[in-house]
C-alpha cells in the first residue's frame, strides 16, 4: 500500500503487515523481489522502528530480508544508527539472525566494519583489549565465556555464531584486529575442538580462505593445527580444515604442514579422512621425493 501524496509505502501498513502472522510472509516475499529503486522507500517506512520490529517475532524476519537488499550508503547508515547500539539486546531477545544480516550488509557495503565488531565484543562483555583473546570462542557460542573457556560445557559453536564469524572474517584487515588476536590465542586443543565441530569447522575454513586475513595470521593457526594433526586430519570436518590450511599456505608453510602429516602417515592411513588428506596434500610424493614435491608446488605458485 502506498501513500497517495508521496507515492512511498504507507508506514503504518508496512509495520502492521510485518508484525502479522500471515502478512509477514507476504512482506518477506515482497522484499525479495522488490526493485532496487524501491528498497529505499521500504527503509524509510521502517525508519524509527527497526529496533521494535527486530524484536517482534515475525517482523524480525522481514527486517532480515530487507537488510539483505540494502546497498545504498544513506540507508546503511540509517540502519546502523538505529540497530548498531542494540546488539546486546538483539542477542538477549534471541535475534541473532538480525545481527548476522546486519553483518552481511556491512560486508557488502564496507561501511561500519570496525564499529560492528566492537559492538559485538561489547555485547559479549569482552570489549576490553585484554579480553579480546576470548572473542572468537564467545562469538561461535554467541555468549560470554570465562577466561578458561575450555571448561564451558557442551559444544564449541552454534550455527548462527559460525555464520556470523564466517562473515566477519571477510572484513578488511584493519578492522579485524580483535578477531585476529583471538584466533592467534586459541590453544591447539581448543582449535581441534572447533575444527572437528560441524559449525565451527566452517568458520575456520572461512578464516583460512579469506582474502583479507593476512598470511601471518593463517600461519599461526596452521602451526597450532599441526600440533594436533592426527585428531583433526582424521575427522570428517577437521580434514576439510587441514585441506583449506594447505591451500592457504605458501610453499614454505605447505612443506611444514606436509612434514607434520608425513610424521603421522601410518596412523593417518588407518583413517578414511586421514588418508584422503594425505592424498590431497600429496604426502606420498613428499615422502618419496621431497624435491620433486617442492618443485611442483613452486610451479603451481607461478601459474
Amino acid at each position: 500500500r502506498f501513500d497517495s501524496d508521496s507515492g512511498a509505502p504507507n508506514k503504518e501498513w508496512v509495520r502492521k503487515m510485518a508484525q502479522d502472522e500471515c502478512g509477514s510472509h507476504m512482506m518477506e516475499a515482497l522484499v525479495e523481489v522488490l526493485p532496487a529503486s524501491e528498497v529505499q522507500g521500504l527503509v524509510e517506512a521502517m525508519r524509527g522502528n527497526f529496533v521494535q520490529l527486530s524484536r517482534q517475532r515475525t517482523a524480525n524476519h522481514v527486517v532480515q530480508r530487507l537488510l539483505e537488499r540494502v546497498e545504498e550508503l544513506p540507508q546503511v547508515r540509517l540502519i546502523l544508527q538505529e540497530l548498531g547500539g542494540h546488539i546486546a539486546e538483539l542477542l538477549q531477545w534471541n535475534r541473532p539472525g538480525v545481527v548476522r544480516s546486519l553483518a552481511d550488509m556491512i560486508a557488502r557495503t564496507k561501511e561500519g566494519q570496525s564499529d560492528l565488531i566492537k559492538a559485538i565484543a561489547k555485547a559479549l562483555n569482552l570489549s576490553a583489549p585484554q579480553e579480546h583473546p576470548r572473542l572468537v570462542p564467545a562469538l561461535l557460542l554467541l555468549q560470554h565465556v570465562p577466561e578458561d573457556y575450555s571448561t564451558v560445557a557442551g559444544g564449541v559453536s552454534s550455527l548462527i555464531g559460525s555464520l556470523l564469524l564466517q562473515t566477519l572474517v571477510t572484513y578488511e584487515e584493519e578492522h579485524m584486529t580483535p578477531l585476529l588476536k583471538s584466533f592467534a590465542a586459541i590453544t591447539p586443543e581448543y582449535l581441534a575442538r572447533i575444527a572437528c565441530d560441524n559449525s565451527g569447522s566452517r568458520a575456520l575454513e572461512a578464516f583460512l580462505a579469506s582474502s583479507t586475513v593476512p598470511l601471518k595470521a593463517k600461519t599461526k593457526v596452521t602451526e597450532r593445527l599441526s600440533e594436533v594433526i592426527v585428531k583433526v586430519a582424521s575427522d570428517r570436518c577437521g580434514s576439510h580444515v587441514i585441506e583449506n590450511a594447505y591451500r592457504a599456505a605458501n610453499v614454505e608453510k605447505k612443506k611444514a604442514l606436509v612434514e607434520a602429516l608425513a610424521k603421522e602417515y601410518k596412523v593417518l592411513q588407518k583413517s578414511h579422512f586421514g588418508a584422503m588428506v594425505c592424498k590431497r596434500c600429496r604426502v606420498d610424493q613428499f615422502v618419496s621425493a621431497a624435491a620433486d614435491w617442492e618443485a611442483t608446488e613452486e610451479r603451481a605458485v607461478k601459474k
